[in-house]
């Protein structure tokens, strides 16, 4: 069975910049804890609509777990009762990233809207 895929919130902006630069730009938060903040599907919404605002169009980035093997912590988090993927690393390549997911906003918060496969060079 393989793992499940991982979730990266980025907004499209910092996307355009990851995709010159071959890596996705870490937050604050990911230098002052010392790690990547990743999600699983069922975690994405509600850390989106939690940290992020509707400023700015945001996406989901898909990563397969298996391209992270070795990398990724599974830590509790008391505040939200849950253990997230944590992935120790300096930097997370956009290699592997599988798949974008745009993300809306509505009245209820956000929602996953459309997924548009990244197709891999060879």
């Amino acid at each position: 069975m393989s793992e499940p895929n991982l979730y990266r919130l980025i907004t499209q902006d910092n996307w355009k910049l990851a995709c010159l630069s071959g890596h996705i730009p870490l937050h604050d938060i990911d230098h002052h804890d010392g790690f990547i903040h990743l999600s699983t599907e069922d975690q994405c919404l509600e850390t989106a609509n939690r940290y992020f605002d509707s400023s700015q169009p945001l996406l989901a980035l898909e990563i397969s777990a298996e391209s992270v093997a070795g990398l990724i912590r599974w830590e509790e988090v008391p505040s939200r009762g849950s253990a997230f993927p944590h992935l120790y690393a300096p930097n997370l390549p956009t290699e592997t990233v599988q798949a974008l997911v745009a993300l809306e906003r509505g009245a209820a918060g956000f929602t996953f809207a459309a997924r548009t496969a990244i197709e891999k060079k060879p």
